[in-house]
């Protein structure tokens, strides 16, 4: 794709507000019938088991989430597309997969194994949930269904207990991947993360007729100045400077964009030193050293790493358990779970502006639809392959409920935005040892 779309992994907490903040309308295609209780994946010896309502709602909560992201970034890269599922690869992946539409299904899957060894190892963290956190779980499934029209449920094939058994499973896996983490060996070098923070312009010789007295000028009028403000004394000449931090003994000139002789010649200067350079192209590089050793930088580059080993240690470890675990998947029923265009839960967002009016693609023929300030109607597939039409409540009414659920819309929006950041490999542990154990 024109960006990198892995697909986003959410803690609890996550997808927790995004269940509470918005509703999914679609249409889910499938071949054949499954019953909700049909077991689609499991552990051989083990009494770990995913039935086929619980992988359809986890697949399309993660397939919303991603579309919305994706709409996001082409909208950015002015790329909109309906259709990014048969978005052709640049290359094919190992695995021969041609579309990202195959690479989130596959991502998907190993996803839900994930989960499923995490079950299946929660008991030797001594992992369980305490009654709150269980009423927590229902309390959202039964707004999620409350606010959901009936076939919509039907073709995502979701329902409250498969709700609450991702909600389950999802802070299964966050609680075990905490636990890891904390068993992490984790020694970072100070010498690897220690950063340096400086400062710097660029007195380019065709925009002043003595490019070397303007240089000259900034150095004096810092120098001068009781507050020693580097970009004030660059303001003055009508230019802006840039800060920057490196890894003090393995800069990335590249990310950082400046040449390695600029920046040795910036590291020459000791803390609140001023100098300049001349470049190869004959400009001038005037420099502030701000701090040769941050240390708020460097704490928070230690934090970072640390987090990053820790992280790679879990991921080892769930690597190591998957490796091990024999996995009885029903490819049939796993098929029947169509990722496409014809198969996509949008997100319906509660009104975010006064102008409500919002247009999703949920039909067969790739049509659009458009919503007033209440409801939506879509085109859906239920599970036989015949057409239904839902309408969905996005979740304005006329009674006194509604600023009550604006207001919950914001709190767990403002939620969203926070664990959204996360992809990939920074997600944000959740949950403590105090709530491990009822």
């Amino acid at each position: 794709m024109r960006k990198d779309l892995k697909m986003r992994k959410f803690n609890i907490i996550a997808i927790a507000a995004a269940l509470t903040a918005s509703m999914f309308s679609g249409c889910g295609t499938a071949t054949e019938k499954f019953e909700p209780d049909y077991i689609i994946a499991s552990i051989k010896d083990s009494d770990v088991k995913l039935d086929y309502a619980t992988a359809n709602t986890y697949v399309r909560i993660m397939q919303a989430e991603t579309y919305d992201y994706a709409q996001g970034v082409m909208k950015e890269d002015e790329t909109p597309s309906d259709d990014i599922w048969s978005e052709v690869l640049t290359e094919k992946t190992e695995n021969g997969y041609q579309t990202y539409g195959e690479v989130f299904k596959d991502e998907t899957l190993d996803n839900l194994k994930s989960m499923l060894v995490s079950e299946e190892h929660m008991g030797d963290y001594n992992i369980t949930f305490t009654d709150d956190e269980q009423e927590r779980w229902n309390t959202v499934a039964d707004d999620f269904v409350e606010k959901t029209d009936d076939a919509a449920l039907e073709a995502m094939h979701a329902d409250k207990a498969s709700i609450v058994n991702t909600l389950r499973l999802m802070a299964i896996q966050d609680r075990v991947k905490t636990k890891i983490k904390k068993e992490a060996d984790v020694t970072v070098d100070d010498a690897d993360v220690q950063q340096t923070t400086f400062s710097y312009t660029t007195v380019y010789k065709d925009s002043f007729d003595d490019p070397e007295q303007t240089a000259k000028g900034i150095k004096s009028a810092f120098e001068k100045s009781e507050d020693k403000d580097f970009s004030a004394a660059v303001s003055e000449q009508g230019i802006t400077s840039s800060d920057v931090t490196i890894t003090t003994n393995d800069p990335d000139y590249d990310e950082i964009g400046l040449d390695k002789d600029l920046v040795d010649e910036i590291m020459k200067l000791n803390d609140g030193e001023c100098g300049y350079y001349t470049d190869e192209n004959g400009n001038i590089e005037v420099f502030y050293m701000t701090a040769k050793n941050d240390k708020d930088a460097t704490d928070a580059k230690r934090s970072s790493k640390e987090e990053e080993e820790k992280t790679e240690y879990y991921n080892d470890t769930i690597e190591e358990w998957k490796d091990a675990a024999e996995f009885e998947i029903d490819e049939k029923a796993w098929n029947s779970i169509k990722v496409n265009k014809n198969a996509i839960y949008t997100e319906l967002h509660e009104n975010d502006t006064e102008d409500s009016d919002t247009t999703v693609t949920a039909t067969d023929d790739g049509g659009t639809v458009t919503t007033d300030d209440s409801s939506v109607s879509v085109g859906v597939t239920a599970s036989d392959g015949g057409e239904v039409n839902a309408d969905v409540t996005t979740g304005k009414t006329e009674d006194n409920d509604a600023a009550e659920n604006n207001d919950t819309k914001e709190e767990n929006g403002e939620k969203i935005a926070e664990n959204n950041n996360n992809i990939d490999n920074s997600d944000e542990n959740a949950g403590s040892d105090d709530n491990d154990t009822k």
